[in-house]
C-alpha cells in the first residue's frame, strides 16, 4: 500500500488524477456489471430452498463401497472442511457432483465407478454457467462425418444454480446444480442427480428462443405454430424451368428431435473462452454436408442418394443437376460406360495420373451430356423434385444455423461485455473421496471444461500421472 502509496505522490498532478479517474470508472463499470448481474442472472437461483453442507453430501449416490463382502464409507471429510472454511465474502463456487469410471492401481486393468464434486471458482463477478454444449448432427447428415458442436440451455434440462450454506445456516457464496423446485401445488423434490428427477420430454418440449437466461425446450428449436418458405431456382442451361416451391408443411420441429432428459450430473456445464466461441462460428458459418438416401425423385417411383457437399456455399439447382450426370446419366451412356470399363481394367495406379484420368473422364461425360436427349429427359422428369428436396433440406439447416450463429453470438457479446467471466479467470478444482482400500486414479481434466490438454488447478487426491516404467528402469 505504501508503495503505491508514494508511486501516486511521485506522479505528474494531471497524471495522478487521469489515474485516479480511470480506478474511479473501473471500479463503477464493476459495480454496474455486479448490479445487472445479480437482477438478470435466471439460474442463480437465491431465493430456492438452500441445501446445507450436510444436505449436500446426503445427495450422494455411492457413500459406500463393497471389498471382500463388507461394506466401507467413502472419506469426504476433506472436501466437507474446504466447504466449512468458506464464508460469505469467499470466492464464489460453482460445484457439481459428477461420477466417473477410473482406473485402478497397480496395472490400471481394473475399473471402478466413483463420484467427485467439479468446482468453478469464480474470480471475477459473472453470470452463472448457462450452457453445456453436445455432440449432435444436423438433419440429413452422414453418420460418419464429423458431428458439429451444438450449445443448450442448461435451464433447459429443469436445472438451477441453488446455493449452499453451513448446517448452521451461514452463507458461503457456494451454489451447486441441481434440478429446480417443483411448482406450487406439486409434489416438493430437491433431487441430485436420481433418475426420478429427470423430467418427461413433455415437460420440456416448450419452444426454445436462445435467449440468454429466457426459458427454453432441450430441442435445438420448436417453434409452436408451422413456418413455411418459398424459393424460386434459376436452372442451368438445358435445364427444365423450375418453378417457385411453397414448403407449407417444413417446421423446425420435423427438423430435429429433442435432446433427451438429462441428470443434473450429466450436464457439463461450459466455461467459454473467446477463443472457443470465434472458433464455433467459424465453424457454423463454414457450412457443412447434406446427406439423405433414398430420396424418391420421380413420379415413376425412382430412387436416388441426394449429397450436397457444403449446404451454405453450394448451388441447389447446380447441385440437382451435377447428381442427374454423375449418379444417372454416367450409368446410362455408353461412351461413358466404356471410359469406366477402360480405366477399372488399367493394370496399374499412378497417383499423379489419378486426377488427369478423372478429368478426362468428366469432360466425356459432360460431353456426351450436351448432345443426349436422354440427359434432357432425364433432367424434365427428376430435375425439380431434386430441387425442391434439397431446397427444404437447405432451409431446415438454416433456420437451425441461424439461431445456433445468434447463441453464440450472445454470448460472445455477454463475454466481450465482462457479464459472462472468461475461463481464463476460473479456477477449476475437483474433490474426489479417499479411502485406503481401493487405489483409483484421480482423472485431472474435466468433460466440458478442459480443452487442448488442459488439466484441473486443484485436484485431490492428487491427479493420477502416467509413468513409463519402461523408459524410468532404462534410465537407470
Amino acid at each position: 500500500v505504501s508503495v503505491l502509496y508514494w508511486n501516486h505522490l511521485s506522479m505528474p498532478p494531471k497524471k495522478a488524477a487521469r489515474t485516479e479517474s480511470a480506478s474511479t470508472a473501473a471500479a463503477a463499470h464493476k459495480n454496474e456489471t455486479v448490479a445487472w448481474i445479480e437482477s438478470n442472472d435466471e439460474l442463480l437461483d437465491t431465493k430456492a430452498k438452500a441445501w446445507t453442507v450436510s444436505d449436500l453430501f446426503d445427495k450422494l449416490q455411492k457413500k459406500t463401497f463393497v471389498v471382500n463382502e463388507e461394506n466401507h464409507n467413502f472419506d469426504w471429510s476433506f472436501f466437507r472442511n474446504a466447504l466449512e472454511a468458506r464464508t460469505s465474502e469467499s470466492s464464489r463456487w460453482f460445484i457439481q457432483l459428477r461420477e466417473e469410471d477410473l482406473l485402478c492401481e497397480p496395472d490400471g486393468l481394473v475399473g471402478v465407478s466413483v463420484e467427485c464434486f467439479v468446482v468453478a471458482e469464480a474470480s471475477e463477478p459473472t453470470l452463472a454457467p448457462a450452457h453445456y454444449v453436445v455432440k449432435e448432427h444436423w438433419p440429413n447428415s452422414d453418420l460418419e462425418d464429423n458431428a458439429p458442436e451444438r450449445v443448450l440451455s442448461i435451464k433447459g434440462q429443469g436445472l438451477i444454480w441453488r446455493p449452499v450454506i453451513k448446517d448452521d445456516g451461514s452463507p458461503i457464496n457456494t451454489f451447486v446444480l441441481s434440478k429446480a423446485d417443483a411448482a406450487v401445488g406439486a409434489a416438493m423434490s430437491f433431487s441430485f442427480g436420481t433418475d426420478d428427477a429427470v423430467p418427461k420430454e413433455k415437460d420440456i418440449a416448450a419452444p426454445i428462443t436462445f435467449g440468454f437466461g429466457a426459458a427454453v425446450g432441450s430441442a435445438p428449436l420448436a417453434p409452436i405454430a408451422p413456418i413455411s418458405f418459398s424459393f424460386g431456382s434459376s436452372a442451368p442451361p438445358k435445364s427444365a424451368e423450375v418453378k417457385s416451391v411453397d414448403f407449407d408443411a417444413v417446421t423446425v420441429a420435423e427438423s430435429s428431435k429433442p435432446f433427451k432428459p438429462m441428470k443434473s450430473n450429466e450436464v457439463l456445464f461450459v466455461l467459454w473462452s473467446k477463443m472457443r466461441v470465434k472458433e464455433m462460428l467459424k465453424e457454423l458459418k463454414s457450412g457443412s454436408r447434406i446427406v439423405q438416401e433414398n430420396v424418391q425423385i420421380g413420379s415413376d417411383g425412382r430412387k436416388l442418394k441426394l449429397v450436397m457437399q457444403n449446404d451454405i456455399k453450394d448451388n441447389v439447382a447446380a447441385t440437382a443437376r451435377e447428381l442427374l450426370l454423375t449418379k444417372l446419366f454416367a450409368n446410362m451412356n455408353d461412351k461413358v460406360k466404356k471410359v469406366d470399363k477402360w480405366l477399372d481394367d488399367c493394370p496399374c495406379y499412378d497417383e499423379h495420373l489419378s486426377p488427369h484420368l478423372q478429368k478426362f473422364r468428366s469432360k466425356i461425360l459432360k460431353e456426351a451430356a450436351e448432345s443426349s436427349k436422354e440427359f434432357d429427359n432425364l433432367i424434365r422428369d427428376y430435375e425439380p423434385t431434386i430441387i425442391r428436396e434439397l431446397e427444404k433440406m437447405v432451409a431446415v439447416r438454416k433456420i437451425l444455423i441461424n439461431n445456433e450463429i445468434k447463441e453464440v453470438e450472445k454470448i460472445a457479446e455477454l463475454l466481450k461485455q465482462n457479464r459472462i467471466a472468461d475461463k481464463s479467470t476460473f479456477k477449476v478444482l475437483k474433490y474426489y473421496p479417499e479411502n485406503n482400500l481401493i487405489p483409483f486414479r484421480p482423472f485431472g481434466k474435466v468433460s466440458g471444461i478442459s480443452e487442448r490438454g488442459e488439466q484441473v488447478d486443484f485436484c485431490h487426491p492428487a491427479m493420477y500421472v502416467f509413468t513409463n516404467k519402461f523408459l524410468v528402469q532404462r534410465s537407470n
